[in-house]
């Protein structure tokens, strides 16, 4: 079974409190956690955060499994280790270090794949689409990566610059930074001290629309369905933006949707969307997180942290334990009669943009549909017979054979991943088994 549960750290008391918001309490605390704004993943079986311990040149990454409270060290490095992001799978994990380079683990071996310079100064916010980073400094800078390109050394070497993106997007320090797929033309969000959210699109890096604000922004949401930002401030209230609204209404303040909630002068630390957009949770100056009905437009929880500022908080869907029969049916019952999604284009104005193949996604399309398009396009190629068997055949064939090799393909990407996920299922009963036996 899953279940969404949220998380929030504070360097007040230096733990992070896990939260049941269908019961509205507090499940477990883990300590210590040093970690900065934008310092938290979630990773296979747990989740991550970069430590920062003052007085230290020195940054470390910790990871917990949500099955036991002690830490264990992922990594340690010669530097700060300030934001950190993750794939969804949580697989590898992304983090920007003071110095303005960029680290890549992998959370299982715990190995550092690779390391770049990315920036001049700090690396101040990330964010993660399948193969695509984007990155954001205290310097205004926001540069795009392709993660493929980064692990690649001969292809890195031929590469004229290692980014696919480099604009200034900001006069101040970018706080935040969002990556948009849902449309035809994927975009980046930011946001800043200078009182500004941003949008650009990712193929040009040209400025799309911009969004003046009261006050500075210390983080932006963006709902699943890509058509609202939340602004998180530093005067206490949350803004919202319909991301696609006119130009002729985008002159003036946004409007303050949260704001009734909350004290004045109690900044807003940190925003979080709930998988299905219905929830948004804030962390304030004060150590209160608070979490508002998007739909009901109403504060459900209000949760007290510690007395500190909050710095993170985020939604991360927990597997709750199952026996080894019941967990096996249950992945294969959910992602074993699904395919990969369609690949995302890359944009022709920067053919160096890649995409990659999006294994199950959260609404999972059924292998009928393959079978149905096969037994069309045999309908097809009959029905062109009957009309024209010289000429519209002949072009009809062609074209639907074409149509039949791209889905024998996908017919034989389907197999692999139906495999792959048959030996995901071997290796989680045998590591459940393992857990089950030891004293």
């Amino acid at each position: 079974m899953e279940a969404e549960i949220l998380i929030a750290s504070s360097p007040a008391d230096g733990a992070v409190s896990c939260w049941d918001l269908k019961a509205g309490c507090e499940r477990r605390r883990y300590k210590p956690c040093g970690s900065p704004p934008h310092g938290i993943v979630s990773v296979a079986g747990g989740f991550a955060s970069s430590q920062l311990t003052e007085g230290k040149s020195s940054g470390s990454i910790f990871y917990w499994s949500w099955n036991k409270a002690q830490v264990e060290v992922m990594s340690r490095q010669n530097e700060p280790i300030g934001p950190l992001v993750s794939d969804v799978k949580g697989t590898f994990i992304v983090g920007g270090g003071v110095s303005g380079d960029i680290y890549l683990w992998e959370v299982a071996s715990k190995r550092l794949l690779v390391k770049w310079h990315a920036h001049y100064t700090a690396v101040s916010c990330l964010d993660l689409y399948e193969s695509l980073l984007v990155s954001g400094s205290n310097d205004g800078w926001i540069r795009v990566w392709s993660i493929y390109l980064m692990l690649d050394d001969e292809l890195r070497e031929k590469a004229k610059q290692p980014y696919d993106l480099s604009f200034q997007a900001h006069f101040q320090k970018v706080t935040d930074v969002k990556l948009c797929f849902s449309t035809p033309y994927p975009f980046i969000v930011s946001a800043s001290e200078d009182n500004m959210c941003k949008i650009w699109r990712l193929a040009t890096g040209e400025l799309i629309r911009e969004i003046k604000l009261p006050s500075a922004v210390n983080a932006i949401s963006v709902d699943p369905l890509e058509e609202v930002i939340y602004a998180g401030a530093r005067d206490g209230n949350i803004y919202v933006r319909e991301i696609n609204a006119t130009s002729s209404s985008s002159s003036g303040h946004v409007k303050d949707i949260i704001g009734s909630s909350l004290k004045q002068g109690i900044g807003v630390t940190c925003l979080a969307s709930s998988y299905d957009g219905s929830l948004l949770a804030f962390g304030l100056e004060n150590g209160m997180i608070r979490v508002w009905d998007t739909r009901a437009s109403k504060l459900v929880h209000s949760l007290k942290h510690t007395t500190g500022p909050i710095n993170n908080v985020q939604f991360i869907t927990h597997k709750t334990p199952q026996n080894s029969y019941e967990s096996a049916t249950a992945f294969l019952r959910k992602h074993g009669s699904t395919l990969p999604s369609h690949s995302i284009t890359s944009p022709r104005d920067n053919p160096r943009i890649e995409a990659a193949v999006r294994l199950p996604s959260s609404s999972p399309q059924p292998l009928e549909p393959v079978c149905e398009s096969l037994r069309f396009m045999m309908e097809q190629i009959e029905h062109h017979q009957r009309r024209d068997p010289k000429l519209e055949c002949t072009q009809g064939v062609e074209k639907l054979t074409s149509s039949l090799q791209q889905s024998n393909q996908m017919n034989q990407q389907w197999k692999k991943i139906n495999e792959d996920l048959y030996q995901f299922c071997v290796d989680q009963i045998l590591s459940h088994s393992e857990n089950n036996d030891r004293p």
